[in-house]
Formats: C-alpha cells, structure tokens, sequence
C-alpha cells in the first residue's frame, strides 16, 4: 500500500514494527477506537479497560510480571 501511495510511510513503518512486536511480547489492546474483531486481526488481545488488560496480563504471565503502559501508543513511533 505504502508503494501503491495509498498508505502514508511513517503510518506503514509503525504498522510493520508494531506487528513485529508481537514476536518479542503479549500485546493488550484498549481502545475505543478500533473493534475487537480488528484488533484481533491484527494478531493483538483486546480489553475493553486498563484494569481487565492488566488482570490479563498477569493471568498469563504471572504475579511478578513486568508490564509496560504505553498512553496514547498511536502516537508513539515504534523501534526494536
């Protein structure tokens, strides 16, 4: 898409570099911007709240889990 000029550079980039961080990570989703059925095709887990993403979290990971926030993460560029 991003050759097709269909699809902005930076907002490719951050699409690719999110999807590999999926390879290092679990990936909790919440957002009132995006539907579940999106967010899991884009191979993320969704919340419908912080609180049961973070009750997520621990409940595959465990008590001693080290989680990251990421506020606003549309807005942050991504690097591995």
């Amino acid at each position: 898409m991003v050759q097709a000029g269909t699809l902005d550079k930076a907002v490719g980039a951050n699409l690719l570099l999110g999807r590999q961080l999926l390879n290092f990570a679990d990936a909790i989703l919440v957002t009132k911007g995006i539907l579940e059925k999106d967010t899991r095709a884009m191979g993320f887990k969704w919340a419908c709240s912080p609180a049961e993403a973070l009750k997520m979290a621990f409940a595959t990971q465990g008590p001693a889990a080290k989680i990251n926030v990421l506020y606003k993460a549309s807005k942050i560029i991504c690097a591995l």
